[in-house]
């Protein structure tokens, strides 16, 4: 059950942070047009579970296709549906386009995926996407344990996840007893780093509020060609509170190096020194007119559109 939860979690933070809909695809508030077509969430009513004599959770709970009829504000749609009007939040929706091509009796929104069990990296493989791996940090020599985003055909982006507990002294001479004992006081969570503000480019541990620019994941990239040097534990698994189990804390404490401490905001104490801004960002504008800034903005089919008309319209004007 523990899994199950967690798979579920996981997924709903992948649908905030990648904007995903109710089928598993990138669908932006941009896409949305009036007389779209697509389906959307109604739980049944009472009316129909007496009917028809079953379990609420055993009838249909997604209906359609409605039709937009107008989009009141950002996010928030108003549909047509059978002679009755629904206003449905855009993360409550699918676009009929993408539920066509599902299959419903097989198709499961929350996929737990089977890593095979933690073990050491063998040269040559590539980690799958969602899985926990142990990497190698060049610059400190010290390790991290990292989720894998994406992996692409270059390169696989990894997101970090970090503790306040620091490592024993004279790692290399402590028994693996020791190290074990260590290794299990350890709580790896998720790091973001604040760009901005008094706090800027330190490391924080609360999440972000949506679409708040002023957190940023730690995340980084590592090159194919560097996986063999940089890759040392696979599959590494985590529970609830973030400490490794039995297996993974096994093989942890026979590396020859140790885990990387990182301190955040909040693991400061009154008195203390603050902790240090370990992390870079810059933001430059590569042009500032209005064209360009239509092209790059978050909302780029709309954008495209326009810069489209405008096209064409001084061209026309050219041509009077």
């Amino acid at each position: 059950m523990a899994t199950v939860a967690q798979a579920h979690s996981e997924w709903h933070r992948r649908m905030t942070s990648e904007k995903l809909n109710q089928a598993n695809r990138p669908f932006d508030d941009s896409q949305l047009q009036i007389g779209m077509r697509v389906y959307f969430y109604k739980p049944p009513s009472q009316q129909e579970v007496s009917s028809k004599g079953r379990k609420a959770k055993h009838l249909a709970h997604g209906h359609g296709p409605a039709t937009v009829t107008a989009v009141p504000r950002r996010r928030r749609l108003k549909l047509r549906y059978e002679r009755k009007t629904f206003n449905r939040d855009i993360s409550l929706v699918i676009p009929a386009e993408d539920f066509n091509g599902l299959d419903v009796d097989s198709f499961d929104l929350v996929v737990i995926e089977a890593f095979s069990p933690p073990s050491l990296h063998v040269e040559g493989e590539t980690p799958k996407e969602g899985e926990l791996v142990i990497i190698k940090d060049s610059s400190t020599e010290s390790w991290f344990l990292s989720e894998v985003l994406r992996v692409l055909p270059n390169l696989i982006e990894v997101r970090y996840l970090t503790t306040p507990t620091p490592a024993l002294e004279n790692y290399e001479q402590c028994s693996v007893q020791k190290r074990s004992e260590r290794l299990s006081e350890i709580c790896f969570r998720r790091t973001w780093h604040v760009r901005f503000g008094k706090h800027v480019g330190r490391a924080t541990y609360k999440p972000p509020y949506p679409n708040n620019e002023d957190l940023q994941v730690w995340k980084g990239v590592i090159n194919h060609s560097d996986l063999d040097s940089m890759l040392l534990l696979r599959s590494v698994c985590i529970d609830a509170e973030g400490k490794l189990d039995e297996a993974s804390l096994r093989l942890a404490a026979q590396l020859p190096i140790s885990h990387e401490k990182l301190d955040a905001i909040e693991d400061e104490s009154e008195g203390s020194s603050p902790t240090a801004n370990l992390f870079a960002s810059s933001r430059e504008i590569l042009c500032s007119c209005v064209a360009c800034s239509r092209l790059l903005s978050r909302d780029y089919t709309v954008a495209r559109g326009m810069s489209t008309e405008q096209t064409t319209a001084t061209s026309q004007s050219c041509n009077d």
